[in-house]
């Protein structure tokens, strides 16, 4: 059963109906192109034979293709954030400098290069 269609605009078809300009994707062939793909829309497209906006919108229309695109791109986020929490871990300093920058603004680490007080006489090192 198809998926969805879409217009013939597209760059190549999965699967064309006969006599028809409409583009149909069977949702096995969409969820196997999103396997693996580590949430890179791209990657996708090139799996299924159409251009990027095709991909998106099919993966967009169906709630099981939605969620393992997301559970593809949640892993990859993990893998990196894992890559950083491992830099830190070796003192790696340049990386937490960086991290404070993006993570601690908060508690004032904000990438500037002002080593003085603020106006509530704070000390701000970045």
């Amino acid at each position: 059963m198809p998926l969805l269609a879409i217009g013939n605009n597209q760059r190549k078809a999965c699967k064309w109906q006969e006599g028809n300009d409409i583009l149909k994707v069977e949702k096995s062939e969409l969820l196997d192109a999103i396997k693996g793909s580590y949430g890179i829309i791209s990657t996708i497209a090139d799996r299924m034979h159409v251009n990027w906006n095709t991909a998106r919108t099919y993966i967009k229309k169906d709630k099981d293709a939605t969620e393992l695109f997301e559970n593809e791109r949640n892993a990859m986020l993990d893998r990196a954030e894992s890559c950083i929490i491992n830099a830190l871990e070796q003192n790696d300093i340049a990386t937490a400098k960086w991290f404070l920058q993006v993570k601690g603004a908060d508690r004032g680490y904000n990438g500037s290069n002002n080593d003085t007080l603020d106006d509530k006489g704070t000390f701000k090192l970045w």
